[in-house]
């Protein structure tokens, strides 16, 4: 009976070990890309901050802080649409579409 329990410990904990690594590299996954940016943003992701660039890949989770007049363009692959912002802006990139967070 033991070793039957063990069994179902360690598969459940890998089934769980392999959801995560799924969700994480699908989170990885560029979904969008800046294609004019005048000014200057910064890009933070889980571990770190750099100046944002044209033709920058963007994932889900992504943030980017636009300083004031910094115009930034942002295109999605899955759609092709193209969203327009002017900073001061704080813009996390979702799934679908960005949100602006203030």
């Amino acid at each position: 009976m033991k070793p039957r329990s063990m069994n179902t410990v360690r598969s459940v904990f890998l089934i769980i070990a392999m959801s995560f690594s799924l969700f994480q590299s699908a989170n990885a996954e560029p979904v969008a890309m800046i294609t004019d940016l005048q000014g200057q943003a910064a890009l933070k992701n889980e571990t770190s901050s750099n100046l944002a660039e044209i033709l920058s890949s963007l994932s889900v989770g992504n943030q980017l802080n636009l300083e004031k007049n910094t115009e930034l363009v942002v295109v999605y692959y899955s759609n092709g649409k193209e969203y327009h912002f002017t900073g001061p802006a704080t813009i996390e990139i979702g799934a679908e579409m960005p949100n602006v967070l203030n």
